[in-house]
């Protein structure tokens, strides 16, 4: 019985970590299609048109872009007690707030404190929204992290 409960045991470790690899290689595909769409030469930027179809991302009509800076996070970091890693993991907490959060929104990316961002369809009172939520007085990415994490950053 014991033989039997390890390799269930083995098989579904084996199954989650196989999970986890193909959602890692999903993410940084789409973090490398919309890098080379806001800052690759033409040919870069129709090879990722064409990924992200296949990726199951549509990247037809008007499109909107939106970028900004992680502020603060250091100081954050640095009140909150945080090591290097876990200031690392509250500014991809931000992204990954944004990716399940942010309705319209494509493709999100993080590279140092810049966080850039694809919107779909044109729709200003979404947009609107969502950059309020993010623009507020004392960096609303920090904010977000500190008060939504407890003081911590997610053991994600």
């Amino acid at each position: 019985m014991d033989v039997v409960a390890g390799q269930v045991a083995m098989a579904c470790s084996l199954a989650l970590l196989r999970q986890r690899a193909a959602s890692r290689a999903r993410s940084e595909a789409m973090d490398q299609v919309l890098w080379d769409l806001v800052q690759g030469p033409i040919e870069h930027r129709a090879a990722a048109r064409s990924r992200a179809q296949q990726l199951g991302i549509s990247l037809v009509g008007r499109l909107r872009l939106f970028s900004g800076q992680i502020e603060n996070v250091e100081e954050l970091g640095a009140q909150q007690g945080w090591d290097t890693s876990q200031v690392n993991r509250a500014r991809r907490d931000v992204v990954r707030a944004l990716r399940e959060e942010g309705r319209g929104l494509l493709l999100v990316s993080l590279r140092g404190d810049l966080v850039v961002a694809v919107a779909g369809r044109h729709r200003p009172r979404r947009d609107q929204e969502l950059l309020s939520g993010l623009t507020t007085p004392g960096a609303g990415a920090d904010r977000r992290t500190a008060s939504d994490l407890g003081g911590q950053p997610s053991a994600r």
